[in-house]
């Protein structure tokens, strides 16, 4: 199912797995939509948090429980993501567990801003203020260009991205023409890379630093 969605403001919608959409594409499906002059603000993948939500505005999956996976790859521009949260991606996260899978989200004339990852009560981690990476069997290369990130923070004890962390080696976002300021986390405050996951800055400001 690939909607095209135009001047939406999707706010203070909450759930378990992405707050205001679930995308998923599972065994050999696609859940490619475009999403044009959309706002996602306050939402969150439950409040409070207490386990491991994940994807504040945006849950992105192509998981398949062992089966070949499908796409998930929304084209997304003119867009707003301002005060969303969840334990893992405040905003947006991206999860390709399954073999064969793709999320590989293009996203175009972007404000993430104030977004927060928020670690649960059972485990005082949280990872990636704005935006969560995992691909461990399938492939994400997320391609940003001309996108701020700005005051977006993860929280907790122990902090890893304030705006973007990725893991697995299939993990390999590509950012250019973007500013990152005024993110926080104890570890890489705008971009944190862990497991092999590569990430390929070009022609960007970065205010604080990336870590790996």
């Amino acid at each position: 199912c690939n909607p095209t969605i135009r001047q939406v403001r999707f706010v203070a919608n909450f759930a378990d797995f992405g707050g205001a959409l679930f995308l998923d594409a599972q065994t050999r499906g696609n859940a490619s939509p475009t999403l044009t002059d959309v706002v996602f603000d306050g939402n969150g993948a439950r409040t409070p948090v207490a386990v491991w939500t994940t994807g504040g505005a945006i849950y992105v999956s192509v998981d398949s429980n062992g089966q070949t996976s499908g796409t998930a790859s929304p084209t997304i521009s003119n867009a707003t993501f301002v005060g969303n949260q969840a334990a893992r991606g405040g905003a947006i996260h991206l999860s390709t567990g399954g073999s064969g899978g793709i999320a590989s989200p293009v996203i175009t004339n972007a404000t993430f801003s104030g977004n927060l990852a928020i670690a649960p009560a059972t485990n005082p981690i949280s990872y990636g203020g704005a935006i969560y990476i995992s691909a461990l069997s399938g492939a994400s290369a997320l391609r940003l260009n001309q996108v701020t990130f700005s005051g977006n923070q993860a929280t907790g004890t122990n902090q890893l991205g304030g705006a973007i962390y990725a893991t697995g080696r299939r993990a390999t976002p590509v950012i250019t023409n973007s500013l990152f300021w005024a993110n926080q986390a104890r570890s890489g405050a705008d971009i944190y890379a862990e497991g092999s996951a590569t990430a390929t800055v070009t022609s960007t400001t970065l205010q604080q630093t990336c870590a790996a």
